[in-house]
């Protein structure tokens, strides 16, 4: 069998890997120590936080059927409740009605690790280069290391990291480095306990907020009132370098203004995204050089979500099994 190796332990590299393990010998390689990306989850016995991506929403015939199998495997289930709009400024509130969401169970980040069984898979494993020789890839600087040798090489990260790790003859550093990636902060705030809420989760607008929702709300969760707040992108990319204590100064007391409830803050936390979703992008489901077996993919190819981050691993992966038929 063919072997080839990912790059990335998050949605896209593990869509791949389950996509492509019929038909070739997959490693995946990833620099932290968990699986999810930006479907990461902090969690404890008593509390529960996605502070990544909240939900899943589905518009693809395949992406759906992909789902109704991790529903009847009680990975993911649907999140009820009221979702809204509310204008910052003057807290008219609006109901969405756009779409179902769901969420994995007990958190986000489990859908992953239950994409994760049975993969290769290696965490904590930096991949700093990636160099062809002899009609294979070689990854790290040692070509005697028969065990890092693969015959595809495919990488499933940021755009600009994955320049960094091409060759340049290959020349796609000029289409990947020109995609901008925005960042988003998360606060996760335990508060006093919160019953009669009137919406689970909310978009908001004119604000440096973009997104608010009570975590506990979601099934299968901690009944702890958790809840995350997310920064606009646009905000998060004007404010990202500023210290903690200064993010917070804006983001705690625009949440408390924004919650539909008297709120005791019991204590708060923030995590900085700095990739987190693609302003504009690619347009194109994957790049592929098949003469070098070699790959890039992501949600960030066409649009900002886990369901852009399927498409692309897909479409890839049909591509590349075709190649090796």
């Amino acid at each position: 069998m063919k072997k080839i190796a990912i790059i990335g332990a998050g949605a896209t590299g593990l869509f791949l890997a389950n996509f492509l393990k019929c038909g070739a010998r997959v490693t995946v390689f990833e620099k932290s120590d968990r699986v999810g990306g930006r479907a990461a989850s902090r969690a404890n016995e008593v509390i529960s936080f996605d502070h990544g991506a909240q939900f899943i929403s589905v518009k693809n015939e395949h992406f759906e059927n992909f789902l109704l199998k991790l529903i009847r495997q009680r990975n993911i289930a649907k999140w009820e409740g009221n979702f809204v709009s509310i204008d910052s400024i003057n807290l008219i509130t609006q109901n969405l009605r756009d779409k179902v969401r769901f969420v994995g169970v007990p958190s986000m980040e489990s859908i992953f690790e239950f994409l994760s069984e049975g993969i290769d898979l290696r965490l904590h494993t930096y991949v700093g280069s990636a160099f062809r020789q002899n009609d294979k890839w070689v990854l790290g600087r040692d070509p005697n290391k028969n065990e890092l040798m693969f015959d595809w090489f495919i990488l499933a990260i940021p755009p600009v990291q994955a320049s960094n790790l091409l060759p340049a003859e290959l020349e796609w550093s000029n289409i990947l480095n020109k995609l901008l990636m925005l960042p988003c902060i998360s606060l996760m705030a335990s508060t006093k306990p919160l019953r009669d809420l009137p919406w689970v989760g909310a978009r908001i607008t004119n604000s440096p907020l973009g997104w608010i929702a009570f975590n506990n709300t979601k099934p299968r969760r901690p009944s702890s009132s958790a809840v995350v707040a997310q920064s606009n992108y646009y905000w998060a990319k004007n404010n990202f370098d500023r210290v903690d204590s200064e993010l917070e100064a804006v983001l705690v007391p625009e949440m408390r203004h924004i919650l539909p409830l008297e709120t005791d803050v019991i204590g708060y936390e923030l995590k900085k995204w700095n990739y987190a979703v693609v302003e504009e992008p690619l347009g194109e489901k994957f790049l592929i050089d098949k003469k070098r077996c070699v790959a890039v993919a992501g949600d960030w190819c066409i649009g900002q979500n886990i369901e852009a981050a399927f498409e692309s691993a897909k479409s890839l992966s049909d591509k590349i099994l075709n190649e090796m038929i």
